[in-house]
């Protein structure tokens, strides 16, 4: 059996696979420590989805081509597939109460894709994926990656689809947000040191971009309210994706800065938490919570984590 990536023969080793989905899996961790993900794997010219792989002995494959993403456009096209992805199935699904075999097969395959390249987009960004929890009901990505797979499962009763929509939701949320930060990593070096520059300069203005939620909130224009809170979302996951570029692109070791008693990855955590708090309290019209937190924590975090900025811009110039 031989071995191609990117239409060129592989040339590193592989030991103990019994079947392809154990060489898809070498594969994948091989691409993935090299910041690069599986597209698609053929099997003699045929591609062919995980799952058959896993049954498919070595001796049946004279040749296994692997399509690897190199650059980060590819990353967002992907990105937007599974996104077009869920919406066709949350159309489909939506009012049905039971599915046909071919639609329980189809949707299986169909999770299991979307598992897959989330997972490796995940390694490939560097994300954490125990701490991000989209704005919905407050589930991190790794619980609605689980439930994706469970809910799915039994996706043929009126409630069962309706469960497994709710899941599809809050996915959904993750990607439109996704798909948003990655136009930062199509930026260079310098450009990146610049975000956070500004940043630092304009910390002000990030804090008034939260209290203008609260703010709007409590004077009842709540359209307003959640338009303001996109917007000063997707600025600040603009600011987290460079400093996760950065650290990638400079092969720099954040996490031996420390804020406080912590380290910056705790403190980034405890952001992930505080804005998901906001989001949950938000969801159950919680119109008080979420303003205390807008108003008084949230600052806070900003002021913690502050330096470890300045500490990070610091260093990329150092290199």
């Amino acid at each position: 059996m031989k071995i191609f990536i990117n239409e060129q023969e592989f040339e590193g080793k592989l030991e103990g696979e019994k079947n392809i989905g154990q060489v898809y899996e070498g594969i994948r961790e091989w691409a993935e420590s090299h910041n690069k993900y599986v597209l698609s794997c053929h099997v003699n010219g045929n591609e062919m989805n995980k799952s058959e792989l896993d049954v498919l002995d070595l001796g049946k494959a004279e040749r296994v081509d692997f399509f690897i993403g190199e650059e980060i456009d590819v990353l967002k096209s992907g990105l937007e597939e599974v996104d077009a992805y869920i919406d066709t199935v949350g159309n489909t699904l939506f009012g049905r109460d039971s599915l046909t075999d071919a639609e329980k097969k189809d949707l299986s395959e169909g999770i299991e894709w979307t598992v897959a390249f989330l997972e490796s987009v995940q390694k490939v960004l560097k994300l954490d994926y125990s701490s991000i929890k989209p704005m919905g009901r407050g589930k991190t990505m790794i619980m609605l990656l689980e439930d994706l797979q469970v809910k799915g499962e039994s996706a043929d009763s009126l409630s069962g689809i309706e469960d497994f929509l709710e899941v599809l939701r809050d996915i959904k949320l993750f990607l439109m947000d996704l798909m948003a930060r990655t136009g930062v990593l199509l930026l260079s070096e310098a450009e990146l040191v610049g975000v956070l520059e500004e940043y630092l300069a304009t910390q002000d203005e990030f804090k008034k971009g939260f209290s203008r939620v609260n703010e709007l909130y409590q004077s009842g224009r709540d359209m307003e309210a959640v338009e303001q809170l996109t917007d000063a979302s997707a600025r600040l996951n603009v600011v987290l994706t460079s400093i996760i570029s950065l650290e990638g692109k400079k092969q720099l070791d954040f996490e031996n800065i420390t804020v406080g008693d912590e380290t910056f990855r705790e403190k980034l955590n405890m952001l992930y938490d505080t804005l998901s708090r906001i989001a949950v309290a938000l969801e159950e019209e919680d119109i008080i919570s979420a303003g205390d937190i807008l108003e008084y924590e949230l600052p806070e975090v900003f002021d913690e984590i502050l330096p470890a900025v300045e500490e990070i811009v610091r260093m990329t110039k150092q290199t």
